[in-house]
């Protein structure tokens, strides 16, 4: 590869592109990329959200500990988790959208 500053050249293959394009064109795979696979939009949760998700309460040998329920079947000691859901909308492990009451499956992958 050579080129003079603004065009990159590659012999090899008889490129020539204008390196000014190239934001562009990766701005664009992007955009192409997220309409395939969906927007990613760290939505956090409210107080009352993270409220609903019920608690029990775990005896070990160490004592009693508050635990949240999450629908995906993960739990969590509650002062952790409520911290986790104020900054994300998934279960830390799986994560599994937990801003939809509907979706309690993690995702593909």
């Amino acid at each position: 590869l050579f080129g003079d500053g603004r065009n990159i050249k590659c012999p090899s293959v008889s490129l020539s592109l204008d390196v000014t394009v190239i934001p562009l064109l990766v701005f664009q795979a992007l955009l192409e990329f997220e309409e395939r696979q969906g927007a990613v939009v760290s939505k956090k949760l409210s107080r009352r959200e993270i409220q609903r998700f019920p608690t029990k309460v775990f005896q070990g040998s160490t004592g009693s500990e508050k635990l949240r329920m999450l629908p995906c079947f993960h739990d969590y000691h509650v002062q952790c988790i409520d911290r986790w859901l104020k900054d994300n909308a998934t279960c830390p492990i799986c994560r599994a959208n937990l801003a939809d009451g509907d979706a309690v499956a993690p995702p593909d992958l």
